[in-house]
């Protein structure tokens, strides 16, 4: 397994309202360009050093467009941990409304953290083309939806086996 992220001990004074000291002890930082450090909790660290996310390396978030747009660099790698902080930073807005400020601190970060696993994990399943190899001339093979059994093709389907299949453990763990 890879461990290309930096562990650290946070000392940061903690906010009742986010995140709760136990689940900062053990957590990785993630440099993003966009949105700075980024903290990331030991099972979000277990599902980024997965050959099935660092696969999302080398898929291109536009697709062909960089062949175009020089500046269009971006992957499904860095765009996954990035949709993941802004989740984590939407529920955290969210904690000052109903029903979420109803909760108490350990239930509202479980919430946090199934909200910022999803976010996390929502590209898994793109190919080398991204959006371009799907529909009528799908690069896709059909395969068996995990959830509900029907033959489908596409990159929701693929998301749902690599987490059904290859990710379920690990996010069963914690």
């Amino acid at each position: 397994m890879r461990k290309l992220l930096t562990m650290s001990t946070q000392n940061k004074k903690s906010n009742p309202n986010t995140d709760i000291k136990q689940h900062r002890k053990n957590t990785c930082v993630f440099r993003d360009p966009i949105h700075g450090l980024i903290t990331v909790y030991p099972w979000e660290c277990a599902l980024i050093d997965t050959d099935e996310f660092h696969r999302l390396r080398r898929i291109h978030q536009l697709s062909m467009t960089y062949l175009v747009y020089h500046g269009a660099e971006h992957t499904r790698f860095g765009h996954s941990i990035g949709v993941m902080h802004i989740a984590g930073r939407v529920m955290d807005h969210l904690r000052n409304f109903s029903p979420l400020n109803d909760l108490n601190n350990d239930d509202f970060f479980e919430k946090k953290a199934l909200v910022r696993m999803a976010a996390l994990l929502h590209d898994i399943g793109h190919g080398c083309y991204s959006h371009v190899g799907e529909g009528e001339n799908s690069i896709y093979p059909n395969l068996v939806d995990p959830i509900n059994g029907e033959t489908v093709s596409g990159h929701e389907a693929y998301t749902r086996c690599i987490i059904k299949e290859q990710l379920s453990k690990i996010i069963e763990s914690f």
